[in-house]
């Protein structure tokens, strides 16, 4: 029997809970695993938590403390920053607007 390779981990990153909601969703459909964060503070205290299983980080950038967090996270997982690890910025927008469309 063929080994099932680990589904890929997804760090969310937003303090809006529709948009965020909207995030897990997505990415839960499409196989990944989720690990939501409300803020960046909590954003560091789950990366160091999965070490560098986490395949992508998905942050809005007008959150406070996003500076901290990127620098902190680019010290406390070097390792992650040599493997194939991505980050999408996706600012807020209207949501509303898209679930009435």
């Amino acid at each position: 029997m063929t080994p099932v390779p680990p589904k890929p981990t997804a760090l969310i990153v937003d303090d809006d809970l529709g948009l965020m909601f909207c995030l897990v969703e997505l990415f839960a459909k499409t196989g990944w695993n989720i690990v939501p964060a409300l803020n960046c503070r909590q954003a560091v205290a789950l990366a160091v938590m999965w070490d560098s299983h986490i395949d992508l980080i998905v942050v809005n950038p007008a959150l406070n403390g996003i500076e901290e967090m990127v620098q902190t996270l680019s010290r406390v997982h070097l390792q992650m920053a040599r493997t194939s690890q991505r980050v999408i910025m996706c600012a807020n927008w209207d949501h509303q607007a898209v679930v009435e469309t």
